[in-house]
């Protein structure tokens, strides 16, 4: 009887040995893609199996003011909107790639952070509430943002619909049909091996 209960817990040992090896194997990449994907390209050369800390702690991030350029491209209609913008870029994150920028509305900042030029620095902090937390919710999700609007991630993951949507459809009819005919013809070794029947 020891016998038995050894070779059952023994049996069992195993495979919960393999299933947790498995899960393991399945979930972590999963869960290291998922948390560096919050990570900065900086980040991302430092280390690659560091938790994300730049897109996150960022309310003391410093910003320059740049000017005009072609290469940067406002977030907004200039020909519908007019008012004054102030450009700031990102010295902490993407520095100079001008992949970070935010055109501020002078309006809306207060006088001393409206009257800088161009190559004067300011930090989040230092802005209105308001556009701390929209620049800082915007820096939290900068990859993803990334993704969608320089990448076309977007299309993508809707022509992914389609083709999986269209081959299941076809898929499904073409089984469909070829399982009629198999089961009611007069195919009785086949028949029998793929409805084992």
């Amino acid at each position: 009887m020891d016998l038995e209960k050894t070779k059952a817990l023994t049996g069992r040992t195993i495979a919960y040995i393999v299933l947790v090896s498995w899960a393991l194997i399945t979930i972590l990449p999963l869960f290291w893609m998922t948390y560096s994907s919050f990570k900065s390209n900086e980040e991302l050369t430092r280390n690659i199996y560091a938790f994300p800390h730049d897109l996150f702690s960022n309310a003391e991030d410093e910003y320059v003011v740049i000017a005009p350029q072609l290469n940067v491209i406002p977030d907004y209609d200039p020909e519908t909107d007019l008012r004054e913008r102030l450009i700031i870029e990102s010295v902490t994150i993407s520095p100079g790639r001008r992949l970070m920028v935010y055109f501020l509305v002078k309006e809306d900042l207060p006088p001393e952070i409206a009257a800088l030029k161009p190559g004067d620095r300011l930090v989040l902090s230092d802005l209105p509430a308001g556009m701390r937390r929209n620049i800082s919710w915007k820096t939290m999700i900068f990859n993803y943002r990334s993704a969608i609007t320089r990448g076309g991630l977007g299309q993508k993951f809707i022509n992914s619909l389609i083709y999986a949507g269209v081959s299941t459809f076809l898929i499904n009819l073409l089984a469909l049909m070829t399982a009629f005919a198999l089961s009611k013809m007069q195919f009785r070794k086949i028949s029998l091996a793929v409805v084992g029947s």
